[in-house]
C-alpha cells in the first residue's frame, strides 16, 4: 500500500518526493489476490518432490513464504555524481534497509568508490527497489500478467518435459542442474574481486530461476541475507528448502542488474514479456543470430500463453512480438 502525506515524516520506509511523502507498508502477500494454492497445485502437478506429506520443495507455501520473506526489504543503489551530473556507473553502493528493523547493510561494488578522486563527490540514491512492489502494481490485471510471465520463465528454467512437451504441466520439475551435480560444472566460476569463489564450491544453476555464477549468487545472497559471502560460501543453500530458492528468483525478477532493467519493471510496457526473456538470458536467446535457439523461446512463449489461458488474461500479442527475436540482447 502506497499512502500520500503532505508533510514531511521520517520514519523508517519513507521517501521523499518534494511536498508528498510515499510510505511503503507490506502487510499483504502479493501472492495470494492472485493465486489459489489449489491453481498453483493444477499447474505444477509435475514439480519436484510433490507429492511429499505437504512438504514438497516447491510449494505453494513456499512462494508465499519467500515473498513474505522479501516484501520487507528495501534496495538502494548509490553512485557518486560527477560535476556535469552524470554518474560513475562501473562502482556503486547497494544498501539493503530492512524495513522491520531499519537496519541497514551495505556493500560496495567496485574498488573506485571510494578512492580519493571519487570520494568527494555527492552521493546520489539511483534506483530504489521494494520487493513489495512485486505483483503489487494495484491492478489486478498487471499483476496477473507478470505472474504469469514470472511463472512461465521459472517454469521454462526447471521444466523436466522438454520443448516439445505441449501440455505445459513440467514447470518447476528440476531444483537444479542435473550434469553438474558430479563435476559442479566449473565454467561457472570466474575470477571476482567483488564476488569472490570460495574454493571447491560449485555455481551452476540452482532453483526456479536457475541461479549461476558466483557473482549472482555473492548478489543474491547479499540482496535476500544482508551478507554476500553467505550463499557465496554456502551456494548449496539455495536448496535447503523451497524458500530460499524462490527468493533467488524473486530478488532476480526485481532488481536492475548493469545496463539490464528488472524484469519487474518490464512487464507493464510493450512487448513486455518478450524483454524478460531479454533480460533473463538475451545472450543467448535473443536476436537474430541466435535464431537457432528460437525452440527455448517458443517454450517460454508456451508456458506464458498457458497460465494467461489459466487465470482467464487476453494476452492481445501475437507470438512475434512475444519472442524476443528481433531485440538486441543486452
Amino acid at each position: 500500500t502506497t499512502y500520500y502525506i503532505r508533510a514531511y515524516v521520517k520514519a523508517s520506509g519513507v521517501v521523499v518526493y518534494g511536498n508528498a511523502v510515499t510510505v511503503k507498508t507490506a502487510t499483504i502477500n502479493s501472492v495470494k489476490p492472485l493465486m489459489t494454492s489449489s491453481q498453483f497445485n493444477t499447474m505444477f502437478p509435475h514439480r519436484a518432490d510433490f507429492p511429499d506429506n505437504g512438504a514438497e520443495f516447491y510449494s505453494y507455501q513456499t512462494l508465499v513464504d519467500a515473498v513474505d520473506e522479501l516484501k520487507n526489504i528495501k534496495i538502494e543503489i548509490v553512485k557518486r555524481q560527477n560535476s556535469d551530473l552524470t554518474y560513475v556507473d562501473y562502482t556503486y553502493k547497494i544498501k539493503r534497509t530492512d524495513l522491520r528493523t531499519n537496519s541497514v547493510s551495505e556493500h560496495i561494488y567496485g574498488t573506485d568508490y571510494n578512492e580519493t578522486w571519487n570520494v568527494s563527490k555527492a552521493e546520489k540514491v539511483t534506483n530504489t527497489v521494494y520487493f513489495s512492489d512485486f505483483l503489487n502494481s494495484g491492478n489486478v490485471a498487471n499483476d496477473k500478467k507478470e505472474l504469469c510471465a514470472f511463472l512461465a520463465n521459472i517454469s521454462h528454467e526447471t521444466t523436466g518435459g522438454g520443448q516439445v512437451e505441449s501440455t505445459k504441466t513440467y514447470g518447476l520439475y528440476f531444483k537444479e542442474e542435473i550434469s553438474c551435480i558430479t563435476n559442479g560444472c566449473p565454467a561457472y566460476t570466474v575470477a571476482s574481486t567483488d564476488y569472490p569463489p570460495a574454493a571447491g564450491k560449485s555455481y551452476h544453476g540452482r532453483g526456479p530461476i536457475q541461479i549461476s555464477y558466483n557473482y549472482n549468487y555473492g548478489l543474491s545472497s547479499f540482496l535476500i541475507f544482508g551478507d554476500k559471502n553467505f550463499l557465496l560460501n554456502n551456494p548449496e543453500a539455495v536448496l535447503a528448502n523451497g524458500k530460499n530458492a524462490f527468493m533467488t528468483a524473486v530478488v532476480f525478477w526485481n532488481m536492475p542488474q548493469g545496463i539490464k532493467p528488472s524484469c519487474h519493471s518490464v512487464i507493464d510496457t510493450s512487448r513486455g514479456f518478450a524483454k524478460t526473456i531479454n533480460i533473463i538470458n538475451g545472450g543467448v536467446e535473443c536476436g537474430a543470430s541466435n535464431s537457432a535457439k528460437d525452440p527455448q523461446v517458443q517454450d517460454r512463449i508456451g508456458f506464458y500463453k498457458k497460465f494467461s489461458s489459466d487465470f482467464g488474461l487476453t494476452i492481445g500479442e501475437s507470438d512475434t512480438e512475444l519472442s524476443c527475436r528481433d531485440l538486441t540482447s543486452y
